[in-house]
């Protein structure tokens, strides 16, 4: 069933999708117009930052898919390896899920004060999330207490940073290009946004208490070694103005 979601959701995308090509002025058959078209096609960008696109898409479909896979695997937590009915884990969900947009909600102006721009916010918070998935790993524990414990820090962290970090690198995408391109990188931004909701449906339904925090590191590992690498490249760009 999750697999047909996201079947749908990315027939949907490319089936509504605007075209965003940009079209390049004719010639004119003045002197005038000529220096005019010349002037609007040397502010076209000669080449996109691939890399530091790539990052930001990369930053939100993990984002995405993390967020997604958590809300299926307490649920089978829950469900198969504490005992739970669904009411009780749903209500679990619930709490961690408010907790954290009550932490999102107070982090707002302080994110915008504590970082210097955008791709600090992005390499920071995932540098955090990969310390914060250590309380997730199996640890063996038989008690269902200190795995409550360790599973709330653990979960109302990650759901933290995951949810600053989205907002970072759907932010800075737009930003990494001039005009004429921000309707193409928003619509690749919301495509990754998507697209990582259906994969993370996936991969949480069949993801273990001895699979999760793994997978989840590594992700966000990945997305912090390609903020490391093209950090360069996350610098906005002053033709996005």
């Amino acid at each position: 069933m999750g697999f047909v979601m996201l079947i749908f959701m990315v027939m949907t995308f490319l089936c509504f999708e605007d075209s965003t090509r940009i079209s390049h002025p004719a010639v004119a058959g003045t002197a005038a117009d000529t220096n005019a078209a010349k002037t609007e096609q040397s502010a076209l960008p000669s080449r996109l930052p691939f890399g530091g696109l790539g990052s930001c898409f990369c930053a939100t479909f993990v984002t995405s898919a993390v967020t997604t896979s958590v809300e299926v695997y307490l649920i089978e937590l829950g469900k198969n390896y504490w005992g739970w009915s669904i009411e009780p884990t749903a209500l679990f969900l619930a709490g961690l899920m408010l907790a954290a947009g009550c932490i999102n909600m107070q982090l707002g102006q302080v994110a915008q004060k504590l970082f210097q721009s955008d791709r600090a916010g992005i390499l920071f918070s995932s540098v955090t999330a990969i310390v914060f998935c250590v309380p997730l790993f199996d640890f063996g524990l038989e008690d269902i207490a200190p795995q409550l414990v360790l599973v709330c820090i653990g979960m109302v962290v990650l759901l933290t940073c995951t949810s600053v970090l989205r907002s970072f690198s759907f932010a800075l995408a737009t930003k990494l290009v001039s005009q004429e391109w921000r309707p193409m990188v928003s619509t690749y931004s919301t495509i990754s946004l998507t697209v990582g909701r259906g994969v993370g449906a996936i991969v949480g339904s069949v993801l273990t208490p001895g699979s999760f925090a793994p997978v989840v590191m590594g992700s966000y590992i990945l997305t912090a070694a390609l903020s490391a690498t093209f950090y360069w490249q996350m610098q906005p760009t002053t033709k996005s103005t």
